[in-house]
């Protein structure tokens, strides 16, 4: 009994080892065809020159530093960093505009709808009337 025990084990070990064997053999493939790829794909895009890279660099350094820092389109709007003055200052605006000058100027407040007339009660003509 100990002996058949021992040989199913070393029958079971033997077949662990021959998948994990195929497992490792399908993995080595499969890696070397993925670096394979990469390889072609490097291979296939165009190299570029670190000359060419340091001139974009330039380039768009230029660009960017010649950008007036101040635009000069009235409609512009500038970003905020300071939210709350900037909306006390949209307040104050606000205020102003809809403020009136003084109590002669101020708008008259609006008039209440006309209720409708009453109609009249109808009673159902008489024919003998």
């Amino acid at each position: 009994m100990a002996g058949e025990k021992k040989d199913d084990l070393a029958d079971r070990a033997a077949d662990y080892y021959d998948y994990a064997k195929d497992a490792t053999a399908d993995w080595r493939e499969s890696a070397g065809e993925f670096v394979a790829d990469l390889k072609e794909r490097a291979h296939a895009t165009p190299a570029t020159d670190l000359a060419d890279y340091d001139d974009a660099t330039a380039a768009l350094k230029d660009e960017l530093t010649a950008a007036p820092e101040v635009a000069t389109d009235d409609d512009f709007d500038d970003i905020v960093v300071d939210g709350k003055s900037a909306f006390a200052q949209a307040k104050d605006d606000f205020d102003a505009a809809t403020a009136p000058a003084d109590d002669a100027d101020a708008p008259e407040a609006p008039e209440a709808p006309e209720a409708p007339a009453a109609a009249e009660p109808t009673t159902p003509e008489d024919p003998e009337a």
